[in-house]
């Protein structure tokens, strides 16, 4: 049976690989993307449901950021179970991106790291 500390780790590993610059769409990385969509509306968060393949709030949507979401929802179940859980362990995965100051999205990534690994839920 896999233990749900491992929940932990791909939730880290998830939105870290998300906001990497190995992430790349169309003319710039997804996470810079992501900054000037919600410094543009005026938005100090972004939230991502990966599970649901959503992007909030919808005043940031561009085609561009939806197909990135899209292909995070895609590859999430082969990154769970290659961690060891079962995906149906998982019940929830979100992930919350601050840039409350409008100069970039939070590099603490200690304090990041906690945020997110709070955002994936199990089933118990």
């Amino acid at each position: 049976m896999a233990r749900y500390k491992v929940l932990e780790s791909v939730a880290h590993n998830v939105a870290h690989s998300y906001l990497s610059l190995m992430n790349y769409r169309g003319d710039d990385y997804v996470v810079c993307h992501l900054f000037h969509a919600a410094k543009a509306a005026g938005q100090p968060h972004v939230r991502i449901d990966v599970l649901k393949g959503e992007l909030s709030p919808a005043t940031i949507l561009t085609p561009t950021l939806a197909e990135s979401v899209d292909n995070c929802r895609e590859w999430f179940p082969r990154l769970v179970q290659s961690q060891g859980p079962a995906f149906d362990m998982v019940s929830q995965a979100t992930t919350i991106l601050s840039c409350p100051d409008g100069r970039g999205i939070s590099s603490n990534t200690r304090c990041a790291d906690r945020a997110v690994a709070r955002s994936l839920r199990a089933i118990r």
